[in-house]
């Protein structure tokens, strides 16, 4: 199996091992997650590069192991033309609601297949969240007086039009709205009036 590749992996090179020891004692994480980044050194690499920008090994670990990995198609890590740090600004952005998730792994994606960085794909596909309350309050109102129907059935007790109202406001700002904002937004306003 793949997990006894890895421990035959480490048992030969000592200092793999010494890896996976570290990733448990001092990041604190459990056996199966350090198992499965020290899979290689350059796996192990791109992790620990992405901690030296981001220190939040669960959220770190999770986007190599589930994402990145994905996005290697049978390829090792050594192949990547992209920094480990990259990786912990996409994790960080995520956590932060800058990014959405599906675009943070857009953002990766294109990393595994051209390289680069971060930020030049996030800019260069225009992938940040709308997170300025001012700019989503102003198409909360606006999906709001376009649906008055809506509105009033909401207001009648069909609050699971709220999950509508968020689609609309989705749409009008084309993807990038942060879908928490806008549903704390849009909650406030339904129930305000």
């Amino acid at each position: 199996t793949a997990a006894q590749i890895r421990a035959s992996a480490r048992a030969e090179d000592p200092t793999l091992e010494a890896r996976f020891q570290r990733l448990q004692t001092e990041i604190g994480l459990d056996a199966e997650t350090a198992d499965l980044l020290t899979a290689d050194h350059a796996l192990a690499d791109v992790f620990d590069g992405a901690l030296a920008t981001y220190a939040a090994p669960a959220s770190v670990a999770k986007w190599v192991i589930n994402v990145l990995t994905g996005f290697l198609a049978g390829n090792t890590a050594s192949s990547l033309t992209f920094a480990g740090g990259e990786l912990g600004t996409i994790a960080q952005w995520v956590d932060d609601g800058t990014l959405s998730t599906t675009a943070g792994k857009e953002v990766l994606e294109v990393l595994v297949k051209e390289g680069g960085t971060a930020l030049a794909v996030v800019d260069a596909r225009g992938l940040r969240q709308l997170s300025d309350e001012g700019a989503l309050a102003a198409i909360v109102d606006q999906v709001l007086s376009d649906n008055p129907g809506q509105v009033a059935a909401y207001k009648g007790g069909k609050t699971g039009l709220l999950g509508f109202f968020v689609g609309r406001v989705m749409a009008a700002s084309k993807g990038k709205a942060n879908p928490q904002m806008a549903k704390s937004l849009l909650q406030g306003r339904l129930d305000a009036e």
